[in-house]
């Protein structure tokens, strides 16, 4: 899903089921590198579930703050959960 600004300032979400499925940890990981404790790393569960987990552990051994949106939740673990340190639901 994405958020657009629209004229008038009104917001318009775009979403495209599936968008997600294909993301892989190796995608991600070299734009991360860069981040430190300070940062903090926001996703959802519509991340394929290997890279919800490999993004989770990565935040813990970072000691970065992991903020989750849990859905869908039937992809989140409870290593994943354990790792937030906000879960906003939806």
């Amino acid at each position: 899903m994405a958020i657009e600004l629209t004229k008038g300032k009104h917001r318009s979400l775009l979403f495209a089921p599936g968008a997600n499925d294909k993301l892989a940890w190796s995608d991600i990981k070299p734009s991360l590198e860069v981040l430190t404790r300070q940062d903090i790393i926001i996703a959802q569960a519509e991340l394929p579930p290997e890279t919800l987990a490999e993004l989770a552990a990565f935040t813990v051994e970072r000691e970065m703050s992991f903020f989750l949106d849990p859905a869908p939740p039937d992809r989140v673990t409870r290593e994943v959960l354990s790792a937030a340190e906000m879960i906003t639901p939806n």
